[in-house]
């Protein structure tokens, strides 16, 4: 990810998501994301071996520098 040290929780740009269940972000190498639609299927059918994390908790720190600093008013 070119430019990009640390990611501490995303969201999705409106109009560049089509509604798939699965999909891989751009820029994201090696993750993958699901659809709320794909979660209660994974919990329904209680599958295992899968690890769903909310993107709002999602965290990429290679480098271990922590979350930015909140801005200040």
């Amino acid at each position: 990810m070119s430019g990009v040290d640390t990611i501490h929780g995303f969201t999705l740009e409106p109009g560049t998501w089509r509604g798939e269940d699965i999909f891989r972000p751009r820029g994201l190498v090696g993750d993958l994301v699901v659809s709320e639609r794909f979660k209660d299927f994974v919990e329904r059918h209680g599958l295992t071996n899968v690890r769903l994390t909310p993107t709002e908790q999602f965290v990429r720190d290679p480098s271990n520098l922590g979350p930015a600093p909140l801005p200040t008013t």
